[in-house]
């Protein structure tokens, strides 16, 4: 239940950042400097909520004597 408050939590906060980028006057969805802002904003949420950053969670969790090095979706 904690978890599912966490996440929860999360996808508010996400969204709240991307209501405020939305509003900007320049704002377009499929520019490349929208999509690199929310991978970082993405990213960042991440490392703030778990201690590492995407990259890092696949890494510590790839195991290349599992099928598919032991990673799902």
């Amino acid at each position: 239940e904690r978890i599912r408050e966490i996440r929860l939590s999360e996808r508010r906060f996400y969204q709240k950042i991307t209501d405020i980028y939305a509003t900007s006057i320049d704002y377009d969805a499929k520019s490349q400097t929208t999509r690199l802002f929310f991978a970082r904003v993405q990213n960042q949420l991440h490392w703030a909520i778990h201690g590492e950053t995407a990259a890092e969670t696949i890494y510590r969790r790839a195991d290349s004597t599992k099928e598919h090095m032991g990673l799902t979706t």
